[in-house]
């Protein structure tokens, strides 16, 4: 997967993330496998009238090999390899091994 960051969109643009993304990475849409919203923020400043944005991070998957898209944009710090997601972010950890605060007081952790 590849992730994009800073993709900004017009707030008034009807076109769809997954043909932004496609010019974004100069490939055809048929090529977007995927397509994942990392975070979405709303850019409401209005600098000398600038439009709102909605500003994007992408991953995106690609039917063809990602290594030759990559070289393309090899100096663009907003191109890059999509971190792997880890499994302690994928599976909720137990209650048992979570770390209890040091306190002296557990009444007030344990609402009694």
């Amino acid at each position: 997967m590849i992730r994009l960051l800073n993709v900004g969109v017009m707030l008034e643009d009807n076109r769809e993330l997954k043909e932004i993304a496609a010019k974004r990475l100069e490939i055809s849409l048929d090529s977007i496998k995927s397509l994942d919203i990392v975070k979405e923020t709303i850019d409401a400043r209005r600098y000398k009238g600038s439009p709102i944005q909605i500003i994007y991070t992408l991953d995106v998957g690609l039917n063809i090999d990602e290594k030759n898209v990559l070289k393309k944009f090899k100096r663009d710090k907003n191109v890059s390899v999509a971190p792997i997601k880890s499994l302690e972010n994928i599976f909720i950890k137990p209650f048992f091994f979570q770390r209890v605060p040091k306190t002296s007081n557990l009444k007030n952790f344990f609402c009694f």
